[in-house]
């Protein structure tokens, strides 16, 4: 079978290099924790009328289904791992090759997917609300992007204000509690 290969191992080393570029230095596994993100090597949202695609891959890990999102294998493809629904089974999984290798099976209601996307989505936002610098770029240029990065007592700073954030919005309106 020839295809796609898609690895959680690479998945994860992929996401820890774009920490160690975006904070200048080297990552940690104790700097962010991504919590049950890490149990998935594909997470999708699943919003809309729209459908995750596994079409002639191999991936080695899970494959997390947010929200009412649907899932369709058209393969052939090998799931090395399991494919998790956030929602009940409604029919939103679909295997239209017999082909196709599912190791964990297909689960239902598995809570975790959503812990999982809120954690990647609060991560995403933290590092977004952190200013940049805008460049623009006209015709034929180069860009060098290695005097460039995210400083982490930024991200740091970030995640403190989110924090106070979410303490004021637990201690109720009118409050001045940090």
């Amino acid at each position: 079978m020839s295809g796609k290969r898609v690895r959680a191992g690479k998945w994860a080393l992929a996401l820890g290099g774009a920490v160690a570029a975006a904070c200048g230095g080297t990552a940690h596994a104790d700097t962010i924790n991504i919590g049950l993100a890490s149990n998935y090597a594909v997470l999708y949202q699943g919003s809309g009328n729209n459908t995750l695609q596994v079409t002639n891959v191999t991936v080695n890990g899970n494959i997390g289904v947010g929200g009412v999102g649907k899932a369709t294998d058209s393969g052939p493809s090998t799931v090395n791992g399991r494919i998790d629904f956030k929602a009940a089974n409604t029919g939103q999984f679909s295997n239209n090759n017999a082909a196709n290798v599912i190791t964990g099976g297909v689960n239902y209601g598995v809570g975790a997917v959503d812990s999982a996307l809120s954690t990647v989505n609060g991560l995403s936002q933290s590092i977004f609300g952190i200013a940049g610098t805008g460049v623009a770029i006209n015709g034929i240029q180069t860009l060098n992007a290695s005097a460039g990065r995210l400083r982490r007592d930024q991200l740091q700073q970030q995640r403190r204000l989110g924090h106070a954030d979410d303490q004021r919005q637990r201690a109720g309106p009118g409050s001045d509690q940090p």
